[in-house]
């Protein structure tokens, strides 16, 4: 068929076919956006099922500073470890007001003031797309609905499993919040593409009342000033119990509680005290030394401000050899300490707050032996006497 006619109907076929590929072209991209709408897609499987950035937290007080002060957090992140603006630099530039807030188209300027363009709006809650920026350790600005016409904004940092991590300034740092819910109070949002050249941090100044051990961080001895990621949750422990000691002294200190988890989202330094207490042995020597005899050496340790005792059995013993025959022998003399002397009694009872040595010592007792000496003296010469004076009569008679 050919003429003006033919040509029509052939361009009415083309026009119907034009209109139904269009509307099936539509119907899929609607499906599309309903769907990332209403379901958060699964991230990509290259992607980790964790990641937290070290952002620094601020927050907004009572006042509806949520949108400078988010600002100011992604700011403090890029531009570390420069300072960031300070929150009154970001109301005058973003035109925020008291009674209606900040309007998001605002939130551009600053970084576009500091040079810092690469921002990119998301207009719709794609989760893929949030997922991936994060992954690339850029920052995500959202806005919540809150309803009244009225939204929040809050500061994706990470995300864990199937909930972002972020940072709320009204509510608090390093926050969950499910994904589903994002997605459900979805209002804007926007990723904020720069990134910092060197990782957040803040140092850690840590305390021991004694230097007995080292400091470990996650199990790990760490010597030298002590400098963290921020966000990142840290374990700090010392070794307890730590016995120090020499010959005379025992120390065993002892620190409850050995570890502490810290995590911080500021870069201000931060001091942990780890807090012993001390509980002391002191060696404690009893020499018992008889002069006629081998000394003999007891030892035990004490601690610090108990009371040591101590008892000899006898306090006489018999001299060896010919004065121990007749009768002279060893008296207990007292208990001795640095040439003091500090008991008389058979026990000795003392309050033990240094290392000490005691001797328990006996002196020569020959009392015994002189009386019995001056006795048979005394009965000799009385002897002698009257053998002299029998001698001497006898004489006489004759």
């Amino acid at each position: 068929m050919s003429g003006p006619r033919a040509c029509r109907r052939r361009g009415a076929r083309e026009e119907e076919l034009n209109r139904k590929a269009t509307l099936t072209v539509f119907i899929l991209f609607l499906g599309v956006a309903l769907t990332s709408l209403t379901v958060p897609p699964t991230r990509a499987e290259t992607q980790p099922e964790q990641l937290i950035l070290p952002v620094p937290y601020y927050s907004q007080g009572p006042k509806p500073y949520c949108v400078p002060t988010v600002v100011r957090m992604a700011l403090a992140y890029i531009m570390y470890p420069n300072e960031p603006p300070t929150l009154e630099q970001l109301l005058s530039e973003m035109g925020t007001s008291d009674i209606d807030g900040t309007k998001f188209s605002a939130v551009p300027y600053p970084f576009m003031k500091r040079g810092l363009s690469t921002l990119r709006e998301i207009t719709y809650p794609n989760c893929n797309e949030i997922d991936g920026a994060v992954s690339s350790r850029k920052t995500v600005f959202i806005g919540l609905d809150q309803g009244q016409r009225l939204w929040h904004a809050i500061l994706v940092i990470g995300f864990v499993g199937d909930n972002y991590l972020i940072h709320d300034p009204a509510r608090g740092p390093g926050r969950f919040l499910a994904k589903s819910d994002l997605v459900a109070k979805w209002k804007n949002g926007m990723i904020l593409g720069c990134v910092p050249a060197s990782v957040p941090s803040y140092t850690v100044n840590i305390v021991l009342s004694h230097p007995v051990s080292p400091i470990y961080v996650n199990g790990r001895s760490r010597t030298g000033l002590l400098t963290l990621p921020i966000g990142i949750e840290y374990t700090l422990s010392v070794l307890s119990p730590v016995v120090v000691s020499n010959e005379s002294v025992q120390v065993t200190y002892f620190c409850s509680p050995s570890s502490r988890r810290i995590r911080s989202w500021t870069t201000e330094p931060l001091e942990v005290s780890f807090e012993y207490y001390a509980i002391a042995n002191y060696r404690v020597r009893v020499m018992f030394s008889l002069e006629d005899q081998k000394p003999m050496v007891e030892e035990a340790w004490v601690r610090h401000g108990e009371t040591f005792v101590r008892t000899i059995e006898k306090t006489t013993y018999s001299m060896r050899g010919f004065l121990g025959i007749f009768g002279s022998v060893m008296r207990f003399d007292g208990w001795y300490c640095e040439g003091r002397l500090v008991g008389i009694d058979s026990t000795l009872t003392l309050t033990v707050l240094n290392p000490m040595v005691i001797e328990a010592k006996w002196r020569e007792d020959h009392s015994m032996t002189l009386v019995l000496f001056l006795t048979l003296t005394a009965v000799g010469l009385v002897g002698y006497v009257l053998f002299k004076a029998g001698r001497d009569k006898q004489q006489a008679d004759a």
